[in-house]
Formats: C-alpha cells, sequence, structure tokens
C-alpha cells in the first residue's frame, strides 16, 4: 500500500507541475512557465537525490549528481527559453493584428 501512495503523489505532483506550465502557455504569462520550470526542476532534483543517496560510494554519487545537474540545468534553461520565446511571439502577432 506504501508504494501505490508513493506513486500516486509524485504522478500527482508531475501532473499539477506540468499544468502550471500549460497554463502558462495558454494564458500567456511567462511568471507561470518559469515558476512550473523552477519547481519541475526542484521536484526533480529532490526525487533524484533521494534515490541517488542510497548509494555506498559517495564519491561517485557526487561525481554522477554534478554530470547530472549540469545537463538538466542546461536542458530545462533551453526549454524554458524556447516557451518564453514562444509566448513572445503570439504577443508580436497580436499586437500586429491590432495594428
Amino acid at each position: 500500500a506504501g508504494f501505490f501512495w508513493f506513486m500516486f503523489f509524485n504522478v500527482f505532483l508531475f501532473v499539477e507541475i506540468v499544468g502550471v506550465i500549460f497554463l502558462g502557455l495558454l494564458n500567456k504569462e511567462v511568471w507561470l512557465v518559469n515558476l512550473g520550470v523552477f519547481l519541475l526542476f526542484v521536484s526533480l532534483v529532490f526525487k533524484y537525490l533521494v534515490w541517488f543517496s542510497s548509494f555506498k560510494s559517495k564519491s561517485l554519487f557526487f561525481i554522477i549528481t554534478g554530470i547530472f545537474m549540469i545537463l538538466f540545468g542546461w536542458f530545462l534553461e533551453k526549454k524554458r527559453r524556447h516557451l518564453i520565446s514562444i509566448i513572445k511571439k503570439d504577443e508580436s502577432e497580436v499586437s500586429n493584428q491590432q495594428s
């Protein structure tokens, strides 16, 4: 029963965070997209650290974590900039149509 609730709340949290990102895209709110990406990053880093903290070799843990953080941070920043550029592009198209 414990594993079921663990998975249920993790899936629920993920769906909520993705919902915040999509809500930001639908409403063209940059701050919601940034909040969603930040929450996704914090959530995944926390889950990653909990999972890998059970490793016996702490040096291997820190090496893998460092590499993961660099790659994951790069990927999230790239996606965040892409989503914000979509919002800004849509805003400029709307302002051009109103002129």
